[in-house]
């Protein structure tokens, strides 16, 4: 077939027009051409070649990856984020002009895996109407024709590499002119250790090659940042990395003035409570956000910018967040109910009410200061033991308070009833960063007690459960034991065990033990009036880094572990006293007489 002027450029305008739409519009293009897997497909489910989900939030995702040139994702799982980021870093190459963007994830490993099962699945997976028809002009000599076709087109005379992969061959070929068409995507990438960690892509309409590269994870990630010039840097679940803070500023270094970051990642406080830092709102919110640059085309009378759309607050989609952080950053913030699908009881039962409960409060309600550590009290049952309705009165009930004391005392006030059934009603934790003392410390719990109509009656009738240290532990003014002060303000104390493994027992015996009216667990926490301690039970509260490996009983020492030890004094006390009717009420009078 002989190759003409006016063949060649019929079959080439066609691809032209399509690839400066999907240029143009980024969420058009996801939505056509997109296609992902399902990585948790059950066996006989199909896992490959499902669309993009047409998605507010993902719309709102992309807008702002081109709209911001600061952006920060925090996400609840399974919300499709890692798809459309992936996604839009194969659009950007692509589509834009010599684009070299750097991809980084905690780990190397997860790196390699992102841009091969997800990148490089979205680029090969592009419709047929998209491939990239790699011309080879080799008139010898060009002739003009020729020349003015590749200029018209932007077309490489003498492309630098073979395709990777040929789809659909449509060779056009002559003796006069040697021009070869193949429709295919051209790219090339390199792998390291840990799999793929650089993707070369040469699209044609381009004379550009374009880059991703995978930055290593971790202390040697800064280097590797500084070590180019981006135009946009994407740092997948970048509070869990190393070296956070040296890799963020590293990489916002590397894309300068003109380039684009992005971080995005599931919620985790970070090192030394960076994230927290970072995403902290700026006192004055402004009413539009975005509208960083824009895209450039070619018009009848030369080149226009056509600025990126602002969006204001009032148009966020349910389930999405919008601020400007203190360190400049867009935030966004999307809530697993930005997805219809996510907001059935079913789906809550299975993502949230079950499983890892620290882990779905992180990844899925966003709770930032929830623990990463093994937690201490496994055994508790938060769907079961947060108590449902405020006891009325305390009639029937002993009242039991436990005290760990310190620099930091924190008491834990209980009604105990004859059942058995024990229900946390007050607390008084000495807050993050505070010291105080003893003395300090009663005189604001019987404030508390006085205030409460549940504990009013505490200056008659009540047992103060102490950390045992606190009967040898003296003043350093008065030469008077912690145990002796508060004997002094009016409480009426007794000893705690000292043993851990016993403490931890007794207080887990109260999470086990069911009690036989209704067949819910002993232990019932008010999370309204004790917020410290409920939140330490469902995980704040965890074992000491390395003694996982030992089996002791040691905790991380923070707020939550001061709670927790006040609850497990009073839980030994429980368990060495057996208070059931007129046994507990003839202790009582017993602990009330030795200390007139």
């Amino acid at each position: 077939m002989t190759v003409t002027p006016e063949k060649l450029r019929d079959f080439l305008a066609p691809y032209r027009t399509l690839w400066d739409h999907y240029a143009a519009d980024a969420w058009a293009w996801a939505k056509d051409c997109v296609r992902t897997r399902d990585e948790d497909a059950k066996p006989g489910q199909p896992r490959e070649h499902l669309p993009l989900p047409n998605l507010p939030h993902l719309e709102w995702m992309t807008w702002a990856w081109y709209s911001v040139n600061l952006l920060q994702i925090d996400k609840s799982r399974q919300m499709m984020a890692t798809w459309i980021v992936c996604a839009l870093t194969m659009h950007e190459a692509m589509f834009v002009e010599a684009s070299n963007a750097g991809y980084q994830h905690m780990d190397a490993g997860e790196t390699a895996k992102k841009m091969e099962k997800y990148m490089l699945y979205v680029l090969e997976g592009q419709p047929m109407t998209l491939m990239m028809p790699w011309v080879e002009l080799r008139a010898h000599p060009p002739t003009d024709w020729v020349k003015a076709i590749a200029e018209e087109f932007d077309l490489s005379m003498t492309p630098k590499t073979p395709p990777t992969r040929t789809d659909l061959p449509a060779e056009y070929g002559s003796e006069a002119y040697e021009v070869a068409l193949t429709l295919c995507n051209r790219y090339r990438k390199s792998s390291g250790a840990e799999g793929v960690n650089e993707i070369e892509l040469r699209p044609y309409f381009s004379s550009s090659y374009r880059y991703v590269y995978g930055i290593p994870a971790g202390v040697g990630g800064p280097n590797k940042w500084r070590g180019d010039t981006r135009t946009r840097a994407i740092e997948d679940e970048a509070w869990f990395h190393a070296a956070l803070a040296d890799n963020i500023n590293s990489a916002q270094k590397s894309v300068g003035q003109n380039g684009r970051q992005v971080l995005y990642s599931t919620a985790n406080a970070g090192e030394d409570d960076y994230a927290l830092k970072m995403i902290g709102k700026a006192p004055h919110q402004p009413e539009e956000f975005g509208g960083f640059g824009g895209r450039v085309v070619e018009t009848a009378d030369g080149v226009e910018v056509i600025p990126y759309e602002k969006r204001s607050v009032k148009d966020l989609p349910y389930g999405v967040e919008m601020w400007l952080s203190v360190q400049g950053y867009t935030h966004l913030r999307i809530w697993h109910y930005a997805d219809p699908s996510k907001r059935s009881d079913e789906w809550i039962q299975r993502n949230i009410e079950t499983g890892d409960r620290r882990k779905n409060m992180r990844e899925v309600l966003i709770q930032y200061d929830a623990p990463i550590g093994e937690p201490f009290y496994p055994s508790f049952d938060y769907t079961r033991q947060r108590l449902e309705e405020r006891p009325k009165s305390s009639e029937g009930a002993q009242l039991i308070i436990g005290m760990d004391g310190g620099r930091r005392p924190a008491s834990l006030t209980a009604l105990v009833y004859p059942s058995g059934r024990v229900v946390t009603v007050r607390e008084l934790a000495t807050p993050p960063g505070v010291s105080t003392n003893v003395r300090a410390h009663a005189t604001a719990l019987r404030r508390v007690l006085s205030a409460d109509p549940l504990t009013t009656h505490w200056q008659k009738e009540h047992v103060l459960v102490l950390d045992p240290s606190m009967f040898d532990t003296r003043s350093e003014t008065d030469d008077r034991t912690s145990a002796e002060v508060l004997q002094e303000m009016g409480f009426f104390v007794v000893k705690g065990s000292q043993g851990a493994a016993i403490r931890y027992e007794a207080l887990t015996n109260l999470n086990l033990h069911r009690i036989q009216e209704d067949g819910r667990p002993a232990l019932q926490v008010d999370a309204g009036a004790c917020p410290t301690f409920y939140a330490a039970m469902m995980g704040n509260c965890t074992v000491a880094k390395g003694a996982e490996k030992t089996g002791a009983y040691i905790k991380e020492k923070n707020n939550a572990s001061h709670i927790t030890e006040a609850g497990e004094y009073l839980a030994t006390y429980l368990d060495a006293n057996p208070m059931m009717g007129e046994n507990l009420d003839d202790l009582m009078l017993t602990v009330h007489r030795s200390r007139r």
